[in-house]
């Protein structure tokens, strides 16, 4: 990934605080800080219609969704019940412009890149839009049937018991 100065999600960095800012204290669902952003920008009618890999989520739904892990990361957000999204004291005020979006988003991916947190790219769903919706865990069910026909046990057992 190349450093230019901003990608994909970090433009929705400030559209996503704004939203929340709009309900605050009332925390909000994905799904409406979603709607909020897509009613306040023009986004690519590709952005919407094409979906991430092995994905429900649209790209432009994804973009938000990675938005939402760095500013969680930075503190500027947080969830105080699953399935909602709030800011923190810290997140009422922050107002950040294109330099500081820019720089919280290096100091973020810097400090986690030892940690496993997979390069945002496209196609790639955000960390916390599987099954935990913090995306501090993965979490398997050995012996699940994938597509209704392809049993998960043996994969499981061959990659994560070692």
């Amino acid at each position: 990934m190349t450093d230019a100065k901003s990608n994909r999600f970090t433009r929705y960095f400030p559209l996503l605080l704004d939203a929340l800012r709009s309900v605050d204290p009332t925390p909000m669902r994905p799904a409406e800080a979603v709607a909020w952003i897509r009613s306040k920008v023009d986004v690519a009618a590709d952005d919407l219609t094409r979906h991430v890999e092995n994905g429900n989520q649209s790209i432009f739904e994804n973009d938000v969704h990675w938005a939402r892990f760095y500013l969680a990361r930075a503190g500027l957000i947080n969830s105080p019940k699953r399935g909602l999204w709030a800011l923190s004291s810290e997140g009422r005020e922050a107002r950040l412009t294109p330099e500081e979006t820019w720089r919280l988003y290096v100091q973020i991916r810097d400090a986690n890149r030892s940690s496993g947190i997979p390069e945002e790219e496209e196609g790639t769903p955000a960390p916390g839009t599987g099954v935990d919706s913090e995306g501090e865990r993965s979490y398997w069910f050995v012996g699940a049937m994938w597509n209704r026909t392809q049993d998960q046990q043996d994969r499981f057992l061959r990659n994560y018991l070692r």
